[in-house]
């Protein structure tokens, strides 16, 4: 079996897998139905099933707490390296993201029929720009030294992103012609 088989098919049961955490949290905060959610995840008001409001929603506490504490396996120097590294080859690197991985990936059939039902690709000119430069605002996020400690502003954006995949794939979940079984 050549290697892209094997991969493809290692691969092929996960893409229904999607982020379990983010998806149990997403499922439990009841919230304006906006745009912003990821934006607002940071500061907005927990509102449980039970129509009370809290902030100290204990999902929501046990996700930070879990996510405030490096696993041990880190190594910072190693992470600042690649930070560095980053930010040295920013330009070849933007430009491989751009027209290698983005225009490559987003080729994909199974990738592409995602695009086409959320837009990312499709809408307006300009709001695929905005949408590209956001992409390159959370990277940015990322770069800065200490930026992925926890509560760092790259940290916070990594976490936005998780949310913002999850109200994704909820969305289209609820959408009549999402067939999970043939989008794998």
């Amino acid at each position: 079996m050549a290697t892209a088989d094997r991969t493809a098919e290692q691969l092929t049961p996960l893409r229904q897998l999607g982020d379990p955490e983010a998806d149990e949290l997403l499922e439990r905060l009841v919230t304006h139905e906006g745009p912003n959610l990821g934006e607002d995840l940071f500061g907005i008001e927990i509102v449980d099933r039970a129509g009370g409001t809290t902030q100290s929603d204990l999902l929501v506490e046990d996700f930070f707490a879990r996510y405030s504490n490096p696993p041990e396996w880190l190594d910072t120097s190693k992470l600042q390296r690649g930070q560095d590294v980053f930010i040295t080859y920013a330009p070849a690197a933007g430009a491989t993201l751009f027209y290698v991985s983005l225009v490559g990936g987003f080729s994909a059939p199974l990738v592409t029929k995602v695009l086409r039902a959320t837009g990312y690709l499709t809408a307006a000119p300009p709001r695929v720009a905005r949408r590209l430069a956001e992409t390159g605002h959370m990277i940015c996020e990322c770069l800065l030294s200490g930026a992925l400690a926890p509560g760092g502003d790259g940290w916070k954006a990594v976490l936005r992103v998780r949310f913002l995949h999850a109200r994704v794939r909820r969305a289209l979940k609820s959408r009549s012609y999402y067939r999970a079984n043939e989008w794998v």
